[in-house]
């Protein structure tokens, strides 16, 4: 009986194994986004934030407006940097305007996706400076979490695109 057993249970292990591979597999395909998509969530990402200081929305109204299109720890670091959290503080349109590019969203514009990470990077060098603006899935929704400007384009950017990962 014992004999009979050790294949039954093999076979189970191995198809619970084959499930799992596939389910996890197909997980992972659904992570994907195209550049038009990112670019989509970039543009309506920076639009948020302009929004939001242009009109000098207090910090409720402003996680409100900006966390469809900003992850919380990006969100939190928008409002520290440019929500006055006291009357002593002026809204800060010069920190936005640091660091907010002004991308041409045509070809000039680049994406690339670091699986590995689940990043993906948007960027387009702009008198000399590189932009980088960063996305991320968060609750199944692609979402910014992070800028970068640099004279030099990011080492993990020049990666993705000799391995192929530009988004089309």
């Amino acid at each position: 009986m014992e004999r009979k057993a050790i294949p039954l249970l093999a076979g189970i292990l191995l198809l619970i194994f084959v499930f799992a591979f596939v389910s996890f597999s197909e997980a992972q395909e659904g992570t994907t986004i195209n550049r038009d998509e990112a670019l989509k969530v970039v543009k309506s990402g920076i639009a948020a934030e302009k929004e939001v200081v242009k009109k000098k929305l207090d910090v409720a109204n402003a996680e409100k407006a900006l966390s469809p299109h900003l992850t919380s720890t990006s969100l939190q670091a928008f409002l520290d940097d440019n929500i006055p959290q006291s009357d002593s503080k002026s809204y800060s349109r010069d920190n936005l305007m640091n660091y907010t590019p002004d991308f041409s969203y045509d070809n000039k514009t680049k994406a690339v996706y670091d699986k590995e990470h689940g990043l993906v990077y948007v960027y387009e060098q702009i008198k000399g400076k590189y932009y980088v603006i960063m996305l991320m899935k968060e609750r199944d929704m692609w979402k910014i979490t992070g800028y970068n400007v640099n004279t030099k384009l990011l080492p993990e950017i020049e990666r993705l695109q000799e391995y192929g990962a530009v988004l089309k």
